[in-house]
């Protein structure tokens, strides 16, 4: 079975051990604080990569430390730390890419996780939130995988017609402009399995209700 990857790069309420012990063969790669948050929990990474900027140095020597394999970047260079910890990460045999990340005060790092999503087909997660590439086609989401989620959204990156249906607010053939707000805030009907048809790929963000 190949090998799930996780880039961890914030700190959360994750539980790595468990996936560990159910999924031996997972590869971690710590990124900046993520690195820090592996370490606390108790998981050896694979690989530490970034230019690390957001540690101290006595943080920084623990961390090279505690992975099997590290790589520091200069702080000026043409992709952020999560992007190359997945340029990495895509040179691995592997089944699924997620990225732990959180938002941050900076919009634009934020919105560079929409991009990431369609450009490398990773799964984004963290405490409140999964990130996810709906493809090209027919879609059905599980519902028991999502129970704990409130809101579910999709954004395409260029125009596309979709249709939803077994969610709380069904459509059909809406069209969505690129980034566009028109399929905002819906809600999944309980034990039920909504799909979703689509022309082109879209990003499907679903939150949980933590305001």
């Amino acid at each position: 079975m190949k090998p799930n990857i996780f880039i961890v790069a914030a700190k959360t309420k994750l539980n790595y051990k468990k996936i560990q012990s159910t999924f031996p063969n997972t590869i971690f790669i710590g990124v900046e604080r993520g690195a820090l948050d592996l370490i606390h929990k108790g998981i050896q990474a694979n690989l530490c990569i970034g230019d690390f900027d957001k540690v101290t140095k006595e943080e920084l020597k623990l961390i090279k430390s505690n992975c099997d394999k590290f790589e520091l970047y200069n702080k000026e260079k043409e992709f952020l730390d999560g992007e190359i910890a997945i340029l990495e990460a895509l040179k691995l045999e592997h089944a699924k890419i997620f990225f732990v990340v959180k938002p941050t005060k900076r919009y634009d790092k934020n919105i560079s996780i929409m991009d990431l999503v369609f450009k490398y087909n990773v799964e984004v997660l963290n405490d409140e939130t999964v990130i996810l590439k709906i493809k090209k086609g027919f879609t059905t989401l599980d519902f028991n995988l999502y129970q704990d989620i409130t809101y579910i959204s999709f954004y395409a990156k260029s125009k596309a017609t979709i249709a939803l249906n077994n969610f709380k607010y069904d459509i059909e053939n809406l069209t969505l402009d690129a980034y566009e707000n028109k399929a905002i805030s819906n809600e999944f009907i309980p034990y039920k399995n909504p799909t979703i048809m689509t022309n082109k790929e879209l990003v499907c963000i679903l939150s949980k209700n933590s305001d």
